[in-house]
Order: structure tokens, then C-alpha cells, then sequence
């Protein structure tokens, strides 16, 4: 047999009674033992006493529908849900469901699909659906199961006639987290019958929810009230009066009774169904729902941030995991998102539960989404596609509200750093055997020292053929240390010029791997180190100079020359180290060249030379595209961009763009993984008609040059708005469009 439907639709109606015709043939549909279930209605804009015709019916189960997404509406009723209450005053809608933003089938082909419905129609299926499951998992009447679904709802806080009895929760339903339910279904004969039967709370409980439903038979065509036969609700407590309940319901215009008992004390419990009237039929049959929670009704949230990398590098993506919980009984619609000034996101992905286990799902180009009810005995994951430009330590904050319980916020840090570790020192140390040791020391003042990727390898000929890469004998440092990290080499039989080739990491994965070229004398060592950059940057050349005993010599000038030609001298501090800062010419050739350092010598300590690796990379051009665009004064313009390498045709993803009108700062924004930027302009309503100049501007970087694109921005004149009477004749078409 047929146990419940889904109907997605009616008829819009203003204090509608429920006697009319559909009305009454849904509740001899109810009476029959079919669930019903029925979209509320979308006329919510013209205020309450708006429920469609037969949702208003007393045997139906109407449902207004929620907002599902976005944190300043997540739970809240829709304003296009229609109002409550019926005509009769009964209780409408129901219950209510998510019904914005609801990805369903489509009409137009078998496994047609589209996404981002709204209406009442699409948070009707919700109930439905979940009816569904709670009839074929247990042996209970249509009432027992509008019952259930009425005691299990979440109370949403919001006007009885917007929200029903609430938010429907199906965990709740087949798994209580906190406390839990039960139906007992029966019937009474005759005006004056009572039923009862008796509940014991062993511990005193947060809410004791009694509902009562019955299927009351239809009432005379277009009547005043749609009420029938009569029954009410009474709850007594220890001591149990004879008759008269400490908690009664007694509407006189509805078939469901609702008592709620908060912070009801542990004990015994009398529940009677009473027959006020039963002016139709022999018997009237019922079915009561118990809920108990013993949990607060007011939760409090937790969560934390599980998983975030310790450091990465700019415009990298990596990902942040968060959890989060509820302290009692559950939290509704748990929206959690993430914030941070200077972190971006791509994706958000919310953990589903499935049949066959959890998954992933993804939300792109937003920061937070609705995790769904939390109950007291769950965890729900979340995570984030995360990236940043900007190099520091950054904060980011995972944030969790819901409509019905306390927030929570837990903060976590990421480095972003994209600059590799320097050598800021060098010293020969005497060994046995007249042999030496290298101590190099790195730092990394940002992410620290990866002091497990540091490696060496040593080449007497000029690098034509090298040693095997080996660890150092001892590190002076721990992992992500921020101050210098000393590195030392095993005994080095050497000649007195080689390379020492050190390839080390900071924890975001920044590498570095340089030549320090090392001629030793008699009286002392001269080392340089390998140096590079872009066309234009900025860059530090760096040398050491030591006595043969291993020893700094400080206050000694040293030469540096490219091409042989003098660029600098830089003299030595205390711990013997040179730095000369030097800026790359904009138009220096790309590809490898010879930097030397020079010493002239001294007394007791010979002139010496050495040469290292100078390498320049070439700074690309960059290109940005602008295109066109119109609108009207007052109106909104989009304007696209487009940024990329003409030469190699690469995109620039995570790129500023800044967009200029008529020389005028208007925005900034990023452009997307295939380069392509999106600016929403609204136009000044006193803007000028005619072409405006749109300028895009990319500030460059150190590896790409900057570059500007320009477009036109056309105001076209504002459309005259005509008054008067138009004579239509012989048109054919849908007035409702202009042709």
C-alpha cells in the first residue's frame, strides 16, 4: 500500500480553513494511514495566514522552507515561506526544511539534474524523504510517524507561525545523541474517554516534549473549523493528581497537542489522552510521542584546527582541516568558515556521511559553508584550499556558529615564506693530519632551519667530477630555528682550491644549493659563495676570509669584480664575513658568469683570489589584457582582465590586479587560476555618458616585469521613461516580455 507522498505544490490562498475540497480529501487520505506531505507555500512576502491550499489542511504535513547557506541566514525562514496560521488558528506550517539553494532533478530528461532551487517545493522532499525512512524502519501509523517527526524537530527560535514545531533533524530521529523517543499509539471510544499510561525519568531531564496527533476525520464542506473530534493533552508529575495534569494542551482547533516540560525533575510521569468531544464516529484513534533530552537545549560548540602546515611557500596551496563538536543534545545547522587578513581560499570541503562511508565534497570560492546539525556524540570535519602571497606568519581562525547554540573559534599560524635559507659564515677548522674541517653556518630568520635537508659535497677539480652527498657530522641548531644553524663537515683531505657544494632547506621547502669556492693558502682561506638573481633585484655577494688557524679576519677589504670588472669592495666583520649589496642592471645578460673576490694580502698573509658562480635570470615580460565593457549610470559593469607571459604563454594565476577609471582608483582583485580577472564596477549615477578610460595595472614582481592594459567603458545615455497609454493590436506573445 501506499504509505506517504511528496507534493510539491497548491494553490496560494489567504486564511484558508482547511474545509475546502483538497483539504478534506487529504485528511481522508490521513485518516486512511497516508502520510502527506505538502510545500507550504512561497506567498511568505505577503505575511502570515498565507499557507497554500492543502498544505493548511489539518492531516498534511506542511513545510516552510530555510535558508541552508551563507552565516547571516543559515536556519533562518525563508521570506518567500508562507506564514502560518491557518484560517482556524491551527498551527502552520509544521515543520520547516532547507529550501534555498537545493540541488535536485530536473523535468527536461531522465537524469536531467540542475542546482540552486529554492521554494518550498524543494524543502517539502526533506520531510518526505525522512518520513520515509522512519516508516520503513518501524511499524507505525501515519500520526505516530507526523508525531515523531513533530517531538524530534530543533526549535529554530523564531515565530511559531513561521517555523512550525521546528527544523526536522534526521539523526535525531534514528540515532538520539542526547536522551531519546518513543511512540505509543492507541484509541479512544467516546466524549469523556481517557487514556494513559506512565513515564519514569531516572535523572532530571533538560525537556520532556509530549506530542500528540490523531487523524481527525474531515470536516463539512467549507465549514469554519476544520476540527472534528476533540482530544487533548494532559501531563501530570509526582504526586500524581486524579485527573487535571500539571501540563495540559488543549487547543480546541487542532489535531496535534504539544506540552513541553523544561528541566523537568526525575521521577514518575502520568500521560492521558482525553476526549473532549467526539462528535464523529464510534472512536477516534491516536498516537503520542515522547522526547526526552538531558543535555542543556543551549549547546556550546568546540572545535579546533587538526591540521595546518607548519610553513609553506607564497602562492602555494595547502590545506587547513578543522573539527568541530557540540557539548549536549544538537547543534542546528552548524555553520563553520574560516578567516585570516592576508590567507586566501579556493576551495572549502565539508565531510559527508554516506552508505558507504564518508566523502569530500567541495565549495569553490567561498570561505565557510553549513556543516550540517551536530549531535552531542558526533564530529564533522571541514576543510580549505588555501593559499597566500604575502610572505610572514599569519593567523588563521576557524570560527563555528549555529541558531541554537554557543560559538566557538579556535586560531591557528602558518609561515609563508619564499625566501631560501642564507650562509651567513664559514670557517676551516685544523683536523688530524694536517687535514681541515668546514663549518658552515645558515640561517633562515623566517621558517626556520629544515635541519634534516642539509647535505654536502666536495669537488678538487672545478666541479668536473664530485664526492658523494653525505650528512654533517654534527648540526648546531634544531629543526625550524630561526637563529644561525652550524653546519660541520667530516675531515676534508683537500686540495688547497675546491668547491664545497651545501644544499639545505627552510621548513617551507625553500632550497638552496651554493658553491662556496674556497682557495686555501698558507696564511689564510678565501671562500666565496655562488649568487644569483633576476634583472633588476637586488642581491647580497657574500664572502669569508680566515687566518690558517681557522680564525676571522675582520677589518680586511675585499674586491668583488664581474667580467673583471670592479663592482664593489665590502670589508669584513667580526666573524671575517663580507657582504656587498649589488642590484642587478635591468638589461644584465641572462645565463652564468664569473664572480671574483679578491684579497690583496697583507704581512704574513698573501694575496689570494677566488671564483664563484654568478648566474642572472632573465625578468619576464608580462602582458595585461583589458577588455571593453558598457553600461548605464547607475548601472554595473564588469570588467574582465587578462594577465599572462606573451613569450612562453604562461598564465599568472593569484595575481593583484588594480583597476583605474579615468585615472581614479576603483578596486584591486586576484586573478583566477587561468589568469582571468573579474571586477564588478558600479557606475556613479551622475557618471557622464560617453567612453571612460579603463586602465589594469600589474605592479610586477621580482620574476616578471610590470605591465598595464587599457579598455573603454562606454556610459550609454540613460533609457526615457515613457507614461501614458500603449495600444496593442494584433500582437501575439507573452505580455509579460517586451519584444
Amino acid at each position: 500500500r501506499r504509505h506517504l507522498f511528496n507534493m510539491s505544490g497548491g494553490s496560494e490562498a489567504r486564511y484558508a480553513v482547511g474545509t475546502d475540497a483538497p483539504s478534506r480529501k487529504v485528511d481522508e487520505l490521513f485518516a486512511s494511514n497516508i502520510l502527506p506531505v505538502f510545500a507550504a507555500g512561497n506567498s511568505g512576502q505577503q505575511g502570515d495566514y498565507t499557507v497554500n491550499v492543502p498544505a493548511v489542511a489539518k492531516g498534511a504535513v506542511a513545510v516552510g522552507a530555510l535558508y541552508d547557506t551563507w552565516l547571516e541566514v543559515v536556519d533562518r525562514v525563508t521570506w518567500y515561506s508562507s506564514r502560518g496560521p491557518s484560517g482556524d488558528g491551527r498551527l502552520k506550517p509544521d515543520l520547516v526544511a532547507p529550501g534555498s539553494w537545493i540541488d535536485s532533478c530536473a523535468h527536461w530528461s531522465d537524469d536531467g539534474y540542475n542546482g540552486g532551487w529554492s521554494g518550498t517545493s524543494m524543502a517539502a522532499p526533506h520531510v518526505a524523504g525522512l518520513a520515509a525512512t522512519l516508516l520503513a524502519r518501524y511499524d507505525m501509523s501515519a500520526w505516530a510517524a507526523k508525531a515523531a517527526l513533530i517531538a524530534n524537530a530543533v526549535d529554530l527560535g523564531q515565530p511559531a507561525h513561521h517555523q512550525g514545531h521546528g527544523k526536522v533533524d534526521g539523526m535525531e530521529l534514528h540515532s538520539p545523541s542526547d536522551g531519546g523517543w518513543f511512540v505509543v499509539e492507541g484509541e479512544n471510544t467516546a466524549t469523556g474517554s481517557v487514556s494513559e499510561f506512565s513515564l519514569f525519568l531516572p535523572v532530571p531531564a533538560s525537556l520532556l516534549k509530549v506530542v500528540l496527533v490523531y487523524p481527525d476525520p474531515p470536516a463539512s464542506p467549507n465549514a469554519a473549523t476544520a476540527l472534528v473530534n476533540d482530544l487533548d493533552l494532559f501531563v501530570d508529575a509526582e504526586p500524581l493528581e486524579p485527573f487535571w495534569g500539571d501540563w495540559v494542551s488543549i487547543s480546541g482547533t487542532d489535531n496535534t497537542e504539544v506540552v513541553s516540560v523544561y528541566n523537568a525533575p526525575a521521577g514518575e510521569y502520568r500521560i492521558r489522552v482525553f476526549t473532549y468531544a467526539q462528535n464523529q464516529g464510534e472512536s477516534q484513534r491516536w498516537a503520542v510521542c515522547v522526547r526526552t533530552v538531558y543535555g542543556s537545549l543551549v549547546p556550546t560548540l568546540f572545535n579546533e584546527i587538526v591540521y595546518l602546515p607548519y610553513a609553506v611557500k607564497p602562492w602555494q596551496t595547502f590545506s587547513a582541516i578543522g573539527l568541530a563538536g557540540t557539548s549536549s543534545y544538537v547543534s542546528s545547522g552548524v555553520f563553520g568558515w574560516i578567516s585570516s587578513e592576508n590567507v586566501f581560499v579556493e576551495n572549502t570541503w565539508m565531510e559527508r556521511f554516506a552508505p558507504w562511508g564518508s566523502e569530500w565534497v567541495p565549495f569553490p570560492y567561498t570561505n565557510g559553508v553549513n556543516q550540517g546539525n551536530i549531535q552531542s556524540n558526533q564530529l564533522r570535519f571541514i576543510g580549505w584550499d588555501l593559499w597566500s602571497p604575502y610572505e610572514g606568519v599569519h593567523s588563521i581562525t576557524y570560527s563555528v556558529w549555529s541558531i541554537n547554540s554557543l560559538p566557538s573559534s579556535a586560531t591557528g599560524t602558518v609561515i609563508v615564506d619564499g625566501t631560501p635559507p642564507m650562509y651567513t659564515g664559514l670557517r676551516m677548522l685544523p683536523a688530524p693530519g694536517g687535514n681541515f674541517a668546514c663549518q658552515v653556518q645558515v640561517q633562515d630568520t623566517l621558517a626556520g632551519i629544515d635541519t634534516a635537508s642539509a647535505l654536502y659535497r666536495v669537488s678538487t677539480d672545478n666541479g668536473a667530477t664530485w664526492g658523494d652527498w653525505t650528512t654533517f657530522v654534527s648540526i648546531e641548531g634544531h629543526w625550524g630555528s630561526t637563529a644561525p644553524v652550524t653546519l660541520t663537515t667530516r675531515s676534508l683531505p683537500v686540495a688547497s682550491r675546491f668547491l664545497l657544494e651545501v644544499t639545505v632547506a627552510d621548513t617551507a621547502g625553500n632550497d638552496v644549493s651554493s658553491f662556496l669556492s674556497v682557495s686555501r693558502g698558507v696564511g689564510g682561506h678565501l671562500a666565496a659563495l655562488d649568487a644569483a638573481g633576476y634583472q633588476g633585484q637586488t642581491i647580497v655577494l657574500r664572502a669569508f676570509l680566515q687566518d690558517a688557524q681557522g680564525n676571522p679576519l675582520p677589518g680586511r677589504s675585499l674586491q668583488f669584480l664581474l667580467a673583471n670588472r670592479l663592482i664593489g669592495t665590502a670589508t669584513t666583520d667580526s666573524e671575517g664575513r663580507a657582504a656587498l649589496e649589488y642590484t642587478i642592471p635591468d638589461d644584465y645578460p641572462p645565463g652564468t658568469h664569473d664572480l671574483t673576490v679578491r684579497f690583496n694580502g697583507e704581512s704574513g698573509i698573501p694575496p689570494a683570489y677566488v671564483k664563484a658562480r654568478f648566474t642572472v635570470w632573465e625578468r619576464k615580460t608580462t602582458t595585461v589584457w583589458a577588455l571593453d565593457s558598457q553600461t548605464i549610470p547607475g548601472g554595473w559593469a564588469v570588467l574582465f582582465a587578462f594577465l599572462h607571459v606573451p613569450d612562453t604563454q604562461e598564465v599568472l594565476a593569484k595575481r593583484p590586479l588594480h583597476y583605474y577609471i579615468d585615472g581614479q582608483y576603483v578596486g584591486s582583485v586576484w586573478t583566477d587560476g587561468d589568469g582571468w580577472a573579474l571586477f564588478w564596477y558600479e557606475v556613479p549615477s551622475d557618471m557622464a555618458p560617453g567612453e571612460h578610460l579603463i586602465e589594469v595595472v600589474y605592479e610586477g614582481e621580482v620574476a616578471y616585469r610590470p605591465s598595464r592594459g587599457v579598455a573603454i567603458l562606454r556610459i550609454e545615455p540613460p533609457l526615457a521613461r515613457l507614461v501614458g497609454r500603449v495600444s496593442l493590436q494584433d500582437y501575439v506573445g507573452d505580455v509579460t516580455r517586451v519584444p
